[in-house]
């Protein structure tokens, strides 16, 4: 007879040495089906996170957040959210009343030598960046609890060579810039029998232009997201089924990118299957309306098969695909069928080294109601350098079209970043990276002034963080 969660979460064991029993029960399978939502976030480098697939980010939403000052680069495997879940569960760094969590402050310095993306006068800057973490939960009872997570950063350009953003060509560099990381949310999730029912509000606001792969002659991307919704996850055993309703609202402020505002609505079903506790497979259905002040209106039919999970203790992999039906009203350009596919693996191949390899094919979000086509390969390798360095290597290359906007047209992108972690401490963490960025191709958001859309960028960063 299969209990309902209300039951099976009273028969827990919780140690500090395993995955509590009840976790490998109906909440691992929750995390997992979490997953069965309409779109599993686009698997880019970091700088790539801007960008809105067009079936939208609720399974991206519903999954747990942990996510650096500069968002990580892959999808979060289905053991390491385990992995984080139990961590949770030992003692926190910052206990106040029902509130448990941790407090994280960082300071840092970025120089990079390309500052407004242009392949004529190129602007550099020295940046300084203040950041503050907070990751809180309230475990109202042993079936109801809330969370915050908050990943916010303070940036003061403090030096800036000449360049095109003097002669006024995209000069929306401000002294003070304020970012809002991927991941700040609040949530809310509780249980009724065998229903699991998530509510979630997210907020973004990016302001480094290579977020945006589509993005060229522009020093700021001054893009604000807002994403709330509500989903229902029925347990029936080895079968999950779900259903969604997700509004977004999205803006961007720079001067460079226009269309006006965006809102969203996304209500999504799905069907899930579980061929074993860590392997799922199933269908996902999302159907799209969005509307534009500037672009008019867009609605897009989403369907598609997934095959996710953990294969082995060392080996997880995501597969997903499937087509879209697409009518833009203001936009003959965007054509009416495109398709989506994902396929990543990350393997351990031992405790101190791993790769994770992808290919991702999607259509996104630019500015307001403007579509790319971005096709991303991704390789990344982490090694862990004796107890307290760490040394990670990522590799990008996407090849892409604008679809419509103002400079439609193809482009291609490349990029390596190379990050070397220290860690002296359970407290401190000091990192220092270098990325290179080239882009080159004619189709581009924000080509203004007769520019093409190639640029070339080197960056250098610093940070230094103190978990309280």
């Amino acid at each position: 007879m299969l209990l309902p969660w209300s039951a099976r979460a009273l028969h827990r064991d919780v140690t500090s040495d395993e995955i509590p029993t009840w976790m490998c029960g109906w909440r691992r399978r929750a995390i997992i089906a979490t997953c069965l939502w309409a779109a599993v976030a686009a698997i880019e480098m970091a700088d790539l996170a801007a960008q809105e697939t067009l079936r939208g980010s609720l399974s991206q939403q519903l999954l747990p957040q942990f996510q650096p000052d500069r968002p990580s680069a892959f999808v979060t495997p289905t053991s390491q959210l385990v992995q984080q879940f139990q961590r949770a569960l030992q003692p926190a760094l910052l206990t106040f009343g029902p509130f448990r969590g941790e407090l994280t402050a960082g300071l840092g310095v970025t120089y990079d030598d390309n500052a407004n993306l242009t392949n004529i006068d190129r602007q550099s800057e020295v940046r300084f960046d203040q950041s503050l973490g907070l990751k809180l939960n309230v475990p109202l009872s042993y079936l109801n609890q809330i969370g915050l997570q908050l990943g916010a950063t303070l940036t003061e350009v403090v030096t800036s060579g000449k360049g095109a953003a003097q002669q006024g060509i995209n000069n929306n560099s401000q002294p003070f810039d304020i970012s809002i990381q991927p991941g700040t949310n609040v949530t809310y999730q509780f249980i009724v029998g065998d229903v699991l029912i998530a509510m979630h509000d997210y907020l973004t606001v990016l302001q480094d232009p290579t977020q945006d792969p589509s993005v060229a002659n522009q020093s700021t991307l001054g893009s604000v997201t807002n994403d709330a919704g509500i989903s229902a996850l029925w347990n029936l055993g080895q079968l999950v089924l779900g259903g969604g309703f997700d509004y977004s609202y999205s803006t961007a402020q720079a001067s460079g990118l226009t269309g006006g505002d965006r809102n969203t609505f996304r209500p999504a079903i799905s069907a899930g299957y579980f061929l074993s506790p860590q392997v799922a497979t199933g269908l996902n259905v999302t159907y799209v309306n969005s509307s534009s002040s500037g672009t008019g209106t867009l609605n897009s039919f989403a369907v598609g098969p997934f095959f996710h999970g953990q294969l082995t203790h060392a080996i997880a992999a995501n597969l997903e695909g499937g087509f879209y039906f697409i009518n833009a009203s203001n936009a003959s350009s965007i054509p009416s069928t495109e398709y989506y596919l994902t396929f990543a693996v990350s393997h351990q191949l031992t405790r101190y080294l791993q790769y994770i390899a992808s290919f991702t094919r999607d259509i996104n979000f630019s500015a307001a109601n403007d579509l790319s086509e971005n096709n991303n390969v991704t390789v990344g390798i982490g090694w862990k350098l004796g107890r307290d360095f760490q040394l990670s290597t990522n590799g990008l290359a996407n090849f892409g079209k604008v679809l419509s906007g103002e400079s439609p047209g193809s482009f291609s992108q490349y990029g390596v970043n190379v990050q070397l972690g220290w860690s002296p401490s359970g407290r401190i963490q000091t990192t220092l990276s270098y990325e290179f960025l080239v882009r080159h191709g004619s189709g581009s958001t924000g080509t203004l002034n007769g520019l093409g859309g190639n640029y070339q960028q080197d960056r250098v960063d610093l940070m230094v963080s103190y978990n309280f």
